[in-house]
């Protein structure tokens, strides 16, 4: 991860140089992520019969929704959960435009970087009254469900006699002059990895993805949403359309599209710059939200629009960005992705610094206290055993506490 422009390395798997890794991902879980795993070497839990195997302690769980409270609380030093908790407050799209309508009362034009929003059904009047003093009258506005991905249930209206809603929306002002290639509009997925809220650690990907509406750009026909929409979820299925000029249907490297850029004389430098500064300043909102756990990780996919005047705005924030292979261009982005996002953990250098932590049962630690030594802490088998016989003992106390409670009344 690092900087644009550089070319992407073939994946070469890594195997671990310890014991075997476990990992269990959820049922919508991408498949991409099992099998990077499995190339590396890991072990998937899911396929593992625990009744002749025995527990054993995944090191990853992968999972596409957010995970419980207590999933957090019993994290072990040793193990990961791509997900912190509260991140998500900036890829729902209404948190999101709240905190950034915050910031920008606080800092100004440093986040003059998204389009005017209004959250309806609360703001709905402010809506009317804007709508009602703009100049021209045959502006576009587009409204999407606050806590829906992939392009669905997303419209555009001229007239406010066409705005219906069923659920929380965010009607925001249509970017009505973006830059185009060969006439299709484009958006920007960029990857970032985020390690640690405090202190911010950000990793930025040096690849990414151009995805293009597959319907040349048409700003008098507000309805051809293959026109104005550049989601993948819902151009692929515009079957035999492509894009003139990209190889692989509707999508392109985005190294592809920075190179093409500086054939016609663009700053692409300063470009990155201005997108990397959206990156930073968005993710400053979520690190006072977002408590200490060291136990977890982020991928987020931004999703960047660039305009004529190649100045980048923030469409959006995805907390499960899209992993899905549909082309070869997917196949060179995400496997290599994933990669290099496991390399960046480094799992075998986690166990071996907590090895020799607790190898020092003196250690002071920064709250003041000291760390108990532990027989065998990486022995997974042994591990998980110990945590469902604590689990066991645990129970049978509520249900004694509960039985005193019952006999006393």
């Amino acid at each position: 991860m690092g900087g644009i422009g550089k070319p992407v390395p073939a994946p070469k798997p890594k195997s671990s140089t310890s014991s075997p890794f476990y990992f269990r991902t959820s049922e919508r879980a991408p498949p991409i992520v099992a099998s990077v795993l499995e190339e590396r070497g890991w072990k998937n839990l899911n396929e593992i019969d625990p009744n002749e195997e025995g527990p054993i302690l995944w090191n990853l769980l992968w999972k596409t929704g957010r995970f419980k409270p207590s999933d957090y609380r019993h994290a072990d030093p040793c193990q990961r959960l791509n997900h912190f908790p509260k991140a998500g407050v900036i890829a729902r799209k209404d948190t999101l435009i709240r905190n950034l309508r915050r910031m920008k009362h606080t800092y100004g034009s440093v986040y003059d970087f998204f389009p005017l929003s209004f959250i309806l059904p609360n703001e709905y009047t402010k809506f009317v009254n804007c709508y009602a003093d703009q100049e021209d009258k045959r502006k576009i506005w587009i409204c999407k469900p606050a806590d829906l991905s992939r392009g669905r249930k997303i419209f555009l209206i001229r007239d406010i006699g066409e705005l219906a809603y069923d659920q929380q929306y965010v009607v925001q002002s249509y970017i009505s002059n973006p830059l185009l290639v060969n006439g299709f509009k484009n958006d920007l997925r960029i990857y970032v990895l985020v390690t640690s809220f405090h202190p911010l650690t950000v990793y930025i990907y040096n690849e990414g993805l151009a995805r293009y509406s597959t319907e040349k750009y048409d700003d008098s026909d507000h309805t051809k949403l293959l026109a104005h929409l550049t989601n993948s979820s819902l151009n692929k299925y515009n079957t035999g359309a492509s894009v003139e000029g990209i190889e692989s249907g509707c999508k392109q490297l985005l190294t592809d599209f920075f190179k093409m850029l500086r054939k016609e004389g663009a700053d692409v430098d300063t470009l990155w710059l201005r997108i990397k500064g959206i990156i930073i300043s968005t993710l400053l909102i979520a690190a006072p939200q977002v408590p200490k756990v060291e136990t977890c990780f982020e991928l987020y996919g931004f999703d960047v629009l660039v305009d004529q005047d190649l100045k980048p705005w923030l469409i959006e924030v995805n907390s499960s960005p899209a992993l899905g292979i549909d082309n070869d261009v997917d196949r060179r982005v995400k496997p290599s992705l994933i990669h290099d996002l496991l390399d960046l953990l480094d799992f075998d250098g986690m166990l071996g610094r907590y090895e020799e932590d607790w190898a020092h049962p003196t250690r002071i630690t920064h709250g003041g206290g000291r760390r108990a030594p532990v027989t065998h802490y990486f022995d997974l088998k042994e591990m998980a055993k110990k945590r469902m016989e604590e689990e066991v003992r645990r129970k049978r106390a509520v249900m004694e506490r509960r039985g005193k409670k019952g006999g006393a009344k």
